[in-house]
């Protein structure tokens, strides 16, 4: 590894986007401070503002806005977390079109979670553009670790996957799948702390809303 290291250019940092800036202390603090879906997000839906209540129909609205995406965002994660890393870092299902799978997973489950909060959509976009500069910042700061220690394969892996917006072509055309339930499972354990955490502002809004 100490090979890998001692070869890492300035010029390479530079192209992956992850040299030596005032960002990389900030980036370490977001990626410690939660590797799932983010205290600054939980926070932003609690002090939400107050919105009137909701009848049936703007309430099976809500739902039918945000349901599919807190289910589609939980399965993303799921897809993701199921593979087991083989060169440092996984680069077969979903890492084969983006680099944080697992992170856009987050960021549907904020937006679906802001509409079953019945947040007023303009606040759900701030929230959103909070929740992925937040999660931007986080996943530099580890593609940099990744990069310190792999080095030219994560570069050419960089260099056909977008991190964000899915790439045209796929990034790996590998057949040796390596995907288990259990371990998406296993790896997604934390997850429920979050449901609950979820739960408790979702109830915590609605008690104050009828107060």
């Amino acid at each position: 590894m100490s090979g890998v290291h001692d070869s890492t250019s300035d010029e390479s940092l530079q192209e992956l986007g992850l040299s030596e800036s005032w960002w990389v202390g900030l980036s370490a603090r977001c990626h410690k401070s939660s590797k799932e879906f983010g205290w600054p997000i939980l926070a932003l839906f609690l002090a939400g503002p107050a919105v009137p209540k909701a009848d049936i129909t703007e309430l099976y609205m809500y739902a039918a806005l945000g349901l599919p995406a807190v289910v589609l965002g939980f399965c993303l994660r799921l897809w993701s977390r199921g593979y087991l890393r083989g060169e440092g870092f996984v680069w077969d299902g979903p890492y084969r079109y983006v680099r944080n799978p697992v992170e856009s997973g987050a960021l549907f489950v904020y937006g679906g979670a802001g509409a079953l909060l019945q947040l007023p959509w303009w606040y759900n976009l701030s929230s959103l553009a909070i929740g992925l500069l937040y999660l931007n910042f986080s996943s530099l700061y580890y593609e940099r670790v990744i990069f310190r220690s792999l080095g030219a394969p994560f570069l050419r892996y960089k260099q056909r996957v977008r991190r964000w917006v899915p790439s045209s072509l796929p990034g790996s055309n590998r057949t040796n799948r390596s995907f288990t339930l259990l371990h998406a499972l296993y790896n997604e354990r934390r997850s429920l702390l979050w449901i609950a955490a979820y739960a408790v502002v979702f109830g915590l809004r609605r008690h104050y809303r009828t107060l």
